[in-house]
């Protein structure tokens, strides 16, 4: 029913930041976008794609992802003043989290990890915002701080059926507001390129839009989730109407 394709383009490094999981069986994906200003983004970010993937709860997941992250620290003794102040600090990620139901896609986040809900290659909703000025501010985050208050859970639910949505990208914050400032034709042409264009040619043309400052230079990941329509519930849907 589902297929998918995952993409990243870390601004340094063979990682970067940003974590995704998935699980098939739930039909639940997640994007996360690790701060590079925290201690560790990156591992803050996977032990919480993890835990939201497993924990219907939102707040169960962050609580469950901080309470993995204080035991990974074996011994405080061990490091030195820097990596203790830095620790102390805490690291920090972005949360977006997608359930696909039969009629129905719940979707849930924290910060400006986006998803478009495209129909073909032009977008019929944006969450959380599509306005330029929404990536012009600072993105609320999650804390991997046992004492941090969880920030309030955005949240929306999509008739993607009924809107006839083919398919979904989920996009972290330098992606997305490239993808909403440009004109529409151009963006046409980059959802073409993100579903059906090579990696090679997708790294290309994003490093280059990073060259010339039309990209902020930041981690670029996505997931394109491509729907498809279970040929025995078009055919209910059809007998109900």
């Amino acid at each position: 029913m589902f297929r998918d394709r995952i993409f990243f383009l870390p601004k340094e490094g063979e990682l970067g930041q940003d974590r995704f999981a998935r699980s098939y069986t739930r039909n639940v994906w997640v994007l996360c976008d690790g701060a590079s200003e925290g201690y560790d983004g990156g591992g803050w970010a996977r032990d919480l794609c993890r835990c939201t993937m497993r924990f219907a709860s939102i707040q169960r997941a962050v609580r469950r992802a901080r309470i993995i992250r204080t035991r990974k620290i074996q011994s405080w003794e061990d490091l030195d003043w820097s990596s203790i102040l830095a620790m102390a600090r805490g690291s920090y990620s972005t949360l977006l989290r997608v359930r696909i139901l039969p009629r129905t896609i719940e979707v849930e986040g924290v910060g400006d990890t986006v998803v478009f809900f495209l129909k073909g290659y032009e977008w019929v909703h944006v969450f959380p915002s599509a306005e330029i000025e929404f990536f012009q501010k600072d993105p609320c985050l999650l804390s991997d701080r046992l004492q941090d208050e969880i920030p309030p859970i955005v949240t929306a639910k999509i008739y993607w059926r009924k809107a006839r949505i083919t398919s979904l990208l989920l996009a972290t914050d330098a992606l997305a507001a490239y993808l909403v400032k440009i004109e529409k034709e151009e963006r046409r042409e980059i959802f073409t390129l993100l579903h059906r264009g090579t990696v090679s040619r997708i790294r290309k043309t994003l490093a280059e839009e990073m060259k010339n400052m039309r990209i902020k230079r930041d981690d670029l990941s996505f997931v394109w989730l491509e729907l498809k329509m279970d040929t025995s519930l078009r055919r209910r849907e059809g007998h109900e109407q």
